[in-house]
């Protein structure tokens, strides 16, 4: 008996169910799983010897599964530096001497950001603080935030010799 592969397992389950799920219905199933997982990176990082004694942040990005059409997928990790504003992202920063996890931002996918900026009459309640994150988004203030909190200065210049150039 020869075994399955991926795509002919995601393309069995495509035939049978049926996939024109409510889009927040379907969130709201994964939020438990994806605050379980975040849990865990911080209870993971906060012993790790690059992360110990420090504060660092936890970022999610959202990726949709190419080969299993389209498939919602999250991928979560830690990292020292805040890292660059972007779509399909949410952060957290972990302050390691309160134990405090605290939530920064959500960037939707670029199409729900620009239907959020083309649409601010029918923003409903709970898509309220997400138009907040959207504009700041926009405006550059969030680079702004990001930047500050890495310590970086507003004139950075990187000055390259130019024989490297060369």
């Amino acid at each position: 008996m020869t075994k399955k592969t991926y795509g002919q397992t995601v393309t069995d389950v495509l035939a049978k169910e049926n996939l024109d799920d409510d889009v927040i219905e379907y969130r709201r199933m994964m939020e438990p799983d994806i605050i379980n997982d975040i849990t865990k990176t911080v209870a993971a990082s906060k012993n790790h010897p690059l992360y110990a004694h420090q504060d660092f942040y936890v970022v999610v990005l959202f990726k949709n599964e190419r080969i299993a059409s389209m498939q919602p997928r999250t991928f979560i990790f830690a990292r020292r530096s805040c890292p660059t504003p972007h779509y399909k992202q949410a952060v957290w920063k972990y302050y390691h001497t309160s134990g405090e996890l605290e939530f920064l931002w959500v960037i939707p996918d670029v199409h729900m950001c620009n239907w959020i900026i083309r649409n601010p009459a029918q923003i409903n309640s709970e898509t309220r603080m997400l138009e907040g994150f959207v504009s700041t988004f926009f405006s550059g203030e969030m680079d702004t935030f990001v930047k500050k909190e890495n310590g970086e200065k507003k004139d950075m210049v990187i000055h390259v010799k130019k024989e490297i150039i060369q």
